[in-house]
Parts: C-alpha cells; sequence; structure tokens
C-alpha cells in the first residue's frame, strides 16, 4: 500500500525541521519530541496499521549523488525487519533528476513530488530515487 500527501508541509514546518534537527543525524521517535514528527505518525495513523517501535527513526537526509536504486525498507539484507512503514517528505530541489518511483505489480509508477509533499507507503513496496544533479533533502520516517 502506498499514499501520496500533496502539500503536506508547510514552508513554516520545514523551517522547524531545519531549526530543530541536524541534517544527517538519526532521531528515535520514542526518544525524540518533535511536533512534525507527531503530524506525520497522526496522518500515517489514518491509512496504516503499525506500531512505533524502538528503533523506528527519522532524519533529515541529502539525497546522494547515486540516488537509491529499487529496493523496500526492511532492508537490502534484511537488517531492518522491524520497519511497517516508510515515509519521505520532499524538503528541499534544487536541482533535475532525483524522481522518485514505485514498482507496484511490476508496473513502475512515477510520483510527480513537490515540496512539502509527503509519501508514504508499507515496508515490502518496493521503490527508487533516480540520481539527483544539485541539492536534495528529504525527510524520512521509519516505523
Amino acid at each position: 500500500m502506498k499514499s501520496k500527501y500533496s502539500e503536506f508541509l508547510k514552508e513554516e514546518d520545514i523551517l522547524h525541521l531545519y531549526e530543530t534537527l541536524t541534517i544527517g543525524e538519526k532521531y528515535y521517535v520514542l526518544k525524540t519530541k518533535n511536533k512534525i514528527v507527531d503530524k506525520v505518525i497522526n496522518k500515517l495513523k489514518i491509512d496504516f496499521d503499525f506500531t512505533v517501535k524502538d528503533e523506528s527513526y527519522f532524519k533529515i537526509e541529502k539525497t546522494g549523488k547515486d540516488g537509491h536504486d529499487w529496493h523496500v525498507d526492511t532492508g537490502s539484507s534484511n537488517h531492518m525487519m522491524w520497519c511497517e512503514v516508510g515515509g519521505t517528505i520532499l524538503l528541499k530541489q534544487d536541482n533535475e533528476g532525483g524522481k522518485t518511483y514505485y514498482k507496484v505489480n511490476d508496473e513502475i509508477i512515477e510520483v510527480e513530488r513537490g515540496i512539502g509533499d509527503f509519501c508514504a507507503h508499507t515496508s515490502n513496496i518496493e521503490h527508487k530515487v533516480d540520481p539527483p544533479v544539485g541539492d536534495r533533502q528529504v525527510f524520512l520516517i521509519f516505523i
């Protein structure tokens, strides 16, 4: 299952993330309170069934020059088997490329995304991000 929430975060929400989080640092949901994370989790509860676990985390990530090849959120070596739902919110895109795709029943679906758009999916949904040209930053959450 996958969902897209257009314009989920407003400019002031994105600013709050940059003011309260360090890019690249991992924060655990049960240990770090953040009003935007609460907003994300409350939205996910509407469409997904999950339990927040000790391992559940969030972070701001700068997309690497290679993007992310096809994967599922339980990890390439099953190191995140606890993950039930993954989500990403586009925060910054001063570039070209960096497009997001889902693979559902062997059909490849391109997701049109703007700043603040939130894409969420169960951990078994295969997805990828093309290599970006320039600076692309996202908020990631794994529950």
